[in-house]
């Protein structure tokens, strides 16, 4: 309808009286739409993309978190293998230091007794075998 003209009028307008609605289906998943408005699809696709943004900043930090952690795991796992590398050479020096001083307690003990008692020379030496 026109301004100015009744209401009873059948005059032609531009908007048509009654025009076909949209799908039902579009009515439950679409609010009523407005001039200019996105189409309801675009709409939707903004929530999912928001949604999308949302959980891949979550994984990013929890991803951020989790390699922190072990990050800090391997750190402390590096620690104490050069820890254990460290007590485990000190083991083996001192153990080559007492065999060494055992060693060497051996040796003075033999050159003493080699002084006691003089190596036997002449016929009463016996060295396994029939005289």
């Amino acid at each position: 309808m026109f301004v100015g003209t009744p209401f009873s009028s059948n005059s032609a307008s531009p908007i048509p009286a009654h025009s076909p609605g949209p799908d039902p289906q579009s009515e439950v998943s679409c609010p009523a739409l407005l001039p200019r408005s996105p189409p309801c699809w675009a709409s939707q696709a903004r929530g999912d993309l928001a949604q999308a943004e949302a959980e891949l900043l979550r994984l990013h930090e929890k991803h951020s978190v989790e390699t922190e952690s072990v990050k800090r795991g391997v750190e402390r796992s590096i620690l104490g293998a050069r820890r254990e590398e460290r007590r485990l050479l000190e083991r083996v020096e001192q153990d080559h230091r007492d065999t060494q001083q055992g060693l060497e307690q051996v040796q003075r003990e033999n050159m003493a007794a080699a002084r006691v008692q003089p190596v036997p020379v002449g016929p009463k030496a016996s060295y396994g075998g029939s005289t």
